[in-house]
């Protein structure tokens, strides 16, 4: 045998063991010996099954771990071909091919390939590369599909990170791609947000292999002995004899053998925040897809629709900003603000009166020039006394461009014209708020792109909860009973959010703006019936 017959042997033999060892190319190639037995037993899973979903909890490694696998399978298998991507081209380029450059970097091997930010090409017919379908072509199903089209291979691994926000389409894009080939594997890997998405029903397909990465699986909630849901339960019994500064120690002395997975303390903490059966304790540390709730009206999936959508901000569009105002003691006067469906700012503030909470909202809407904006008052209460300054600042031209105000009471009729369909209004909603909360579901759904950093939205807008009344009509449960009943301060970032997106119905409804000249009447008027004389409010059902 010729030497270069014998390194050829050498090598196929070299593939084959860690075609089936995993681990140890990881471990040996990569210089990766900080694997958990629960990221061990998937690469002996990842052998065995051609299709794995794994449903995990927050911050057990899993792009940590996808990112080693994309390697092993590059690597170990000749002219392969691998194929990831996520929700957003952020996701893709930052999160799954930031790690895997990462892994590259701290080994001391050197590994053939042209890199760039999402691709390593071995050559034209052996690479790894990251793309998202959706935002790289047209909208059409054919012209995405062709994205996916030329990667028949005799070795073939499609990863989907955050496969939860995965639209269908592309899920059967991954199908066809994968009806031939030697070694064709495919892993979906995501937190466990949404029943309605094609990653739940991996769960249940006989062709899929099902993991879960709970909690349980972190080394440091077993080095605190919490490895059930009833040793949680204990723990929360005893913390509740604690006093407050008792409790901030005791958790606080956590151990925490492995600082980069989950720890205890961010466990016991949410948990105590949010309660054993919120979604976010249900997703993000159990491990689970949380049940759709019937008593809210903001559904749990909505929102995550929401933040894994993601649109361009378009500066022509109006401007909606709703502005809730805090009644005093831990509640916040918010201001959030959508131009068209994008979630742009949020802004908080405490203890301020109503001038100053006034001077702080003409600041933040002449921060970010936009010509035409709606500004969504709750003029309940304290809110009357923003109402005067916010009118006379318009009238002064204090604000850029063309700006309505509209006061909203929560408790007024909800918005209605002579159409069949808003006629239904009156039947289905008590008062404003029920049917605003209501069309923010629907425009979370299928419109909007929420702040991804604004955490408050996840944890506030499912948990606020509606009832019938003797009337049959959708009542939602006010500010007072949502804080007696949760114990949490009040859901302002959630208010402020439903005022911004209630004000593209009523602006539908008031018609385009008109001259500078229409709108100082329109205020002077207001001006004229407010403050010292006859104080009059703009209702929504008067456009």
């Amino acid at each position: 045998m010729s030497a270069e017959a014998l390194a050829r042997s050498e090598a196929m033999f070299l593939f084959d063991v860690l075609q089936r060892k995993p681990w140890e190319f990881i471990e040996c190639a990569l210089e990766c010996h900080s694997l958990e037995d629960y990221q061990k037993k998937l690469l002996v899973d990842l052998v065995s099954y051609d299709r794995i979903a794994i449903k995990s909890c927050h911050a057990t490694g899993k792009t940590f771990s996808v990112a080693r696998i994309v390697l092993w399978f590059l690597y170990c298998f000749p002219y392969s071909k691998v194929i990831t991507t996520a929700p957003t081209y952020r996701q893709v380029k930052d999160l799954l091919w930031g790690e895997i450059h990462s892994a590259l970097s701290n080994s001391k091997m050197l590994f053939d390939g042209n890199k760039n930010l999402t691709e390593i090409k071995i050559n034209p017919d052996w690479f790894a590369i990251g793309f998202v379908p959706k935002r790289e072509v047209g909208d059409t199903k054919e012209q995405k599909g062709s994205t996916f089209q030329g990667y028949h291979s005799r070795y073939i691994l499609v990863v989907f990170d955050e496969a939860t926000g995965i639209d269908q389409d592309v899920y059967v894009m991954a199908e066809g791609l994968l009806t031939s080939g030697e070694v064709v594997k495919w892993v979906c890997i995501g937190n466990p947000t949404v029943r309605s998405s094609n990653f739940f029903k991996l769960f249940s397909k006989p062709d899929w292999h099902g993991v879960k990465w709970d909690c349980f699986k972190s080394p440091n909630l077993i080095a605190n002995d919490l490895t059930n849901k009833q040793k949680i339960r204990e723990e929360l019994t005893y913390l509740a004899k604690l006093t407050k500064e008792e409790k901030l120690k005791h958790i606080a002395n956590y151990k925490k053998p492995n600082p980069y997975l989950l720890s205890a303390q961010w466990v016991m903490s949410k948990i105590l925040e949010w309660g054993m059966e919120h979604p976010l304790t249900l997703s993000k540390i159990f491990a689970e897809f949380p049940l759709s709730d019937d008593t809210v009206l903001v559904k749990f999936e909505s929102v995550q629709a929401s933040l894994d959508r993601v649109i361009d901000v378009d500066k022509t569009k109006t401007r909606f900003i709703g502005i809730d105002v805090a009644r005093g003691g831990p509640d916040k006067t918010v201001f959030n603000e959508l131009i068209g469906y994008k979630n742009t700012r949020i802004q908080k503030h405490k203890k301020k009166d109503g001038h100053e909470v006034a001077s702080e909202l003409m600041l933040f809407c002449n921060e970010d020039k936009v010509s035409d904006t709606v500004l969504i008052l709750d003029g309940t209460g304290v809110g009357s006394s923003v109402e005067d300054q916010v009118k006379k600042d318009i009238y002064d031209d204090k604000y850029f461009g063309n700006v309505k105000l509209v006061v909203v009471h929560s408790a007024q009729s909800p918005s209605h014209d002579d159409k069949d369909e808003d006629q239904k209004s009156k039947k289905l909603f008590k008062n404003a708020k029920g049917q605003m909360f209501y069309l923010l579901n629907q425009d979370l759904r299928d419109n909007i792109d929420l702040l991804t950093d604004e955490e408050t939205y996840e944890e506030q807008l499912p948990e606020i909860k509606f009832k019938f009344d003797n009337q049959e009509k959708i009542l939602i449960e006010s500010k007072d009973d949502y804080k007696s009943r949760t114990g949490k301060s009040s859901p302002d970032e959630a208010d402020s959010l439903a005022l911004a997106n209630y004000g593209r119905y009523i602006f539908r409804k008031a018609g385009n703006f008109g001259t500078h000249s229409t709108s100082e009447t329109v205020f002077r008027n207001q001006l004229d019936n407010s403050p010292i004389r006859k104080r009059t409010r703009l209702k929504i059902n008067e456009y």
